[in-house]
């Protein structure tokens, strides 16, 4: 089956971030790029990745894949012009194929230290170390609180909005990055609490006495848009399951298929 899609130019985004104003405000009205990149020390790999943020949608583009997070209509499409396919799933879809993670709840709330002002990727930020010692898990923050965030949009950047679940970095990342109350909140922001932007991040994982680090860091932050052909989905692009819905039914098959056990 093919799927021909023509796709939302990215001045569309813009326009639908400026509707009336009795709609519900866009999670980004200020739409920005950046080129984000993540060091997993378990792997050794280093990844780059572009990410442009408008209205309510999150465009992540690495090689030949596209994700376009739709958190209007709650829907992710996926495209990966290299194998010429495609795929459309719910937001709810994702959440179900994906088990629920839960933190273990701390017997202490995380320390917190501020370790002052410093320049990360050209900007001024502060620095912020925190600690959960219940999850075995140490971060240290660098923040940008001259972009100012809603808890929705902030949600969405740290990785832990719906379908996706933080745990317990996304928990010290919200900690550290939260603005004072004080803070004069945008127009948008104006009803709730309001979080600075996470420029790099370092979570440490300890278990055993063996450490995982993942440091994630903004390289370049602008207003740059994505090129027009790589955020729709090519013409004669073939419709395929979304991978952790594929995953899941396949684990499903996998446990169809190991007989059941009987006690004699």
């Amino acid at each position: 089956m093919t799927t021909t899609h023509t796709g939302v130019a990215w001045a569309l985004v813009f326009f639908c971030a400026s509707l009336s104003s009795e709609a519900a405000a866009p999670l980004f009205p200020k739409a920005f790029h950046v080129v984000r990149e993540i060091n997993d020390s378990l792997t050794g790999r280093v990844t780059r990745v572009d990410e442009y943020y408008a209205g309510d949608q999150v465009i992540t583009i690495s090689g030949d894949r596209t994700a376009i997070a739709d958190y209007a209509k709650q829907e992710l499409t996926e495209i990966d012009r290299g194998k010429g396919t495609c795929s459309i799933a719910t937001f709810a879809q994702l959440a179900a194929a994906v088990p629920a993670q839960t933190a273990k709840r701390a017997a202490a709330l995380p320390r917190v230290e501020r370790r002052g002002q410093d320049r990360r990727a050209g900007r001024n930020v502060e620095v912020i170390a925190a600690d959960d010692a219940g999850n075995s898990l140490h971060a240290e923050v660098a923040v940008d609180h001259s972009i100012v965030l809603s808890k929705d949009a902030f949600e969405v950047v740290a990785g832990a909005a719906f379908p996706r679940n933080g745990g317990a970095a996304a928990d010290l990342l919200r900690g550290a990055a939260q603005n004072p109350r004080s803070r004069m909140a945008t127009e948008s922001t104006a009803s709730g609490d309001t979080y600075a932007m996470p420029i790099e991040q370092t979570l440490r994982w300890t278990v055993q006495g063996e450490s995982v680090e993942v440091t994630t860091r903004v390289i370049t932050l602008d207003d740059q848009q994505p090129a027009p052909q790589l955020i729709v989905i090519p013409a004669g692009a073939r419709r395929i399951e979304a991978k952790a819905i594929e995953a899941k039914r396949i684990a499903a098959d996998s446990d169809s298929l190991v007989p059941a056990r009987t006690d004699h």
